[in-house]
């Protein structure tokens, strides 16, 4: 008897956690969704053969997308709250609160999460 109750108990410890993560994964897709798409302009001119060095460090920086595709991986993974408490030391909520000049350090962090 006292095994069916330990059971029960994990049980309904596991469909808490479950709907908790559900309940962050949702708000996460409602945040992907509501974030500004960005712009993507057409190049008119040719490029030049070599890049300077402060356009290859801008080249080199991710995207809010791939930023936005690590963090759902990481959350999907089980990372959930470790997600939460990144963003958090960038002083955001959300990915599309955290400041563009973050992406880097943000991204590297977040490939991190273990």
């Amino acid at each position: 008897m006292e095994a069916m109750m330990v059971k029960k108990t994990t049980l309904g410890e596991l469909a808490k956690t479950l709907s908790k993560a559900a309940e962050i994964l949702m708000e996460m897709e409602k945040q992907i969704l509501e974030a500004p798409a960005t712009e993507v302009k057409a190049e008119t001119k040719a490029e030049p053969k070599g890049k300077s060095k402060k356009e290859e460090a801008e080249s080199s920086a991710p995207t809010i997308e791939q930023i936005r595709t690590l963090l759902a991986e990481k959350s999907q993974a089980g990372l959930t709250a470790k997600v939460k408490d990144l963003l958090h030391k960038f002083g955001a909520e959300k990915l599309s609160a955290v400041k563009t000049g973050d992406y880097e350090a943000l991204y590297l962090a977040a490939k991190e999460l273990k």
